[in-house]
């Protein structure tokens, strides 16, 4: 991390939260050399603690480590910000200065749609309004016994009640008993049953091919892969199946093409059955659990992002696809 955390602490211009903003310059300066009086302002107590050893010196690899966290969580709340970046100025750069807003103020609020909050004092007054009324109207219901869930005690101090929580009407019931396990197994041949998958899983060999094998060896196939077991290790694993039939399988069937088929016959049985009806509260709102897709870019784009996660040493982006699968699929 220090290998590729120091040339950006030596190099960008920070700027910032005083304490830590002087441990960054102090850095700097030494050129992550750390000696000397060691800037420990920025650190929490308990850190100070663990960055000193038994016999009172700083430990420098954990030091540089604590820096980089702080100047990490510096950049996410904006206590630090990058003088040259884009995307973590000063959120002050990102506002209309004081000038140009005192000499365009009704132009940009007509732009913005915001002419009817000209006025700071009538909007003061309209807001004084509403919560004058809300305090009235809360209080007059509690002083004529209209809200049930307060009562006054007899020192006048009020009490409140907690209402009870009433079980929801027509609340779906739990599909799977909680007393059995579903195997993967069952569960990949039911899918199969109803979407014929395997149908899709060809043979590379075209000529001479008898029969697609036995469904178990191709669920096995997909579980050594899909579960990161390995072929050696699921045939290690499984009984009454012949050594390397697994291994054959998967290389004469589980091609990207064939997974891809397959893939879209389960995709096309999962759109049709639409059970995450049964789990909505209310039928006019729809909550996904939707994940992004994601793309490399080989162009410059101000649209794509490093992620080594994903992309390695390249750049890529993101694309959500929201509404398209329920949490159920």
């Amino acid at each position: 991390m220090q290998m590729k955390v120091g040339d950006m602490l030596r190099y960008l211009t920070f700027s910032g939260q005083k304490a830590l903003q002087e441990a960054i310059d102090f850095y700097q300066k030494r050129e992550g050399n750390l000696t000397g009086n060691i800037p420990m302002a920025f650190l929490k107590l308990n850190e100070r603690k663990a960055v000193m050893d038994k016999d009172g010196r700083v430990q420098i690899s954990l030091y540089k480590s604590l820096l980089a966290r702080h100047l990490s969580k510096g950049l996410k709340t904006g206590a630090v910000y990058v003088t040259t970046s884009h995307e973590f100025k000063s959120l002050d750069t990102y506002l209309i200065d004081e000038k140009t807003w005192q000499e365009q103020k009704l132009t940009l609020m007509e732009r913005a749609n915001l002419r009817h909050l000209e006025s700071w004092k009538t909007i003061q007054d309209q807001l004084q309004d509403n919560l004058t009324y809300c305090f009235n109207y809360t209080f007059d219901r509690i002083n004529n016994g209209e809200n049930l869930w307060l009562e006054k005690r007899k020192n006048g101090k009020l009490k409140f009640k907690t209402p009870t929580k009433e079980e929801p009407q027509n609340e779906p019931k739990n599909l799977y008993p909680n007393d059995r396990f579903i195997s993967l197994f069952e569960a990949m041949q039911t899918v199969n049953r109803v979407s014929e998958f395997t149908s899709s899983l060809e043979s590379f060999r075209l000529q001479n091919v008898r029969k697609q094998p036995d469904e178990r060896l191709i669920f096995a196939a997909l579980m050594a892969y899909g579960c990161n077991l390995g072929i050696g290790r699921m045939e290690k694993s499984t009984k009454n199946i012949s050594p390397n039939s697994i291994e054959t399988t998967a290389n004469n069937y589980l091609s990207s093409i064939n997974l891809q088929k397959a893939n879209d016959r389960v995709i096309a049985i999962t759109n049709r059955v639409m059970i995450h009806k049964l789990f909505k509260k209310d039928p006019n709102i729809t909550h996904t659990s939707s994940d992004g897709q994601k793309f490399d870019v080989l162009l410059d784009s101000i649209h794509a992002n490093y992620s080594f996660k994903y992309f390695g040493k390249e750049k890529g982006t993101v694309r959500r696809s929201d509404f398209y699968l329920f949490f159920h699929q």
